[in-house]
């Protein structure tokens, strides 16, 4: 009999996945534990088998800093926000660090409740005429992620990655899709989902994710999550959740 979450066969949904080489995919259930993954997942954290990966948590996985932000994008998606095409550099325990573009999204059962996450990505496969060239824009998506609150610098992170301003926002095209102010905005956006179910203030979400006009915060976060900030906040104050990690560091440093 097929392993089943909500209406969804596990088994289906691995069977689809595994020939996938490129794109790690996983699904965790309600307490954050995965319960289904291919062999390109297992790759990504390390795991020879399954057994290592299904049932454990990302702090069984990952080191403390990458587990808490992992656990307070795992809460958002319970929720019911969907992430979609997030940058990331995952360091798995025995393997180099590897670039991946990631989305999550809820998995709901009968009546609509988010039973689980549903998350699948891509390795980043760039064609860069060198390795050198994609550091540096590594080294300016960094900067833009460490200093994602502050006024967009383009020219600052051109810099960083020895490239021009139109150079760079080419790369941002290519690599991510997106221009550097639209990729900025994203990550702000990540701040404030973290940030919101703290018990902070709206206005002071807004502010410290780098929202200076509270109208416009209220304006993208609507677009984002399809809801209010304030009922959000309220649905993630409700939410039962796992006992609070330590404050995640910036994933640039």
């Amino acid at each position: 009999m097929d392993r089943m979450l909500g209406l969804t066969s596990l088994d289906l949904l691995e069977a689809i996945f595994e020939p996938l080489v490129d794109n790690p995919f996983f699904v965790k259930d309600a307490e954050q534990r995965y319960v289904a993954a291919n062999r390109a997942m297992l790759d990504l954290c390390g795991a020879r088998f399954r057994s290592e990966l299904i049932g454990r948590t990302a702090r069984d996985i990952y080191a403390t800093g990458d587990a808490a932000r992992y656990e307070m994008d795992d809460r958002s998606v319970l929720a019911g926000c969907t992430i979609t095409d997030r940058v990331e550099e995952v360091r798995g325990v025995r393997r180099a660090p590897v670039w991946i573009i990631f989305n999550q999204t809820p998995l709901r059962g009968a009546g609509g409740e988010v039973v689980g996450i549903v998350g699948t990505s891509r390795r980043m496969r760039l064609d860069f005429s060198c390795d050198a060239r994609f550091e540096r824009f590594a080294a300016a998506l960094r900067q833009l992620r460490a200093r994602f609150d502050a006024p967009l610098d383009c020219a600052g992170l051109a810099r960083s990655a020895g490239v021009s301003i139109s150079q760079l926002e080419r790369d941002f095209r290519k690599v991510l899709g997106v221009t550097p102010r639209t990729y900025q905005q994203r990550v702000r956006m990540e701040e404030a989902l973290r940030l919101i179910g703290s018990g902070r203030s709206i206005a002071e979400v807004a502010l410290q994710a780098g929202f200076t006009d509270h109208s416009s915060f209220s304006r993208r976060f609507r677009a984002a999550t399809g809801t209010t900030p304030s009922h959000y906040r309220e649905s993630a104050l409700r939410r039962p959740h796992l006992p609070s990690p330590a404050p995640a560091p910036n994933p640039a440093t």
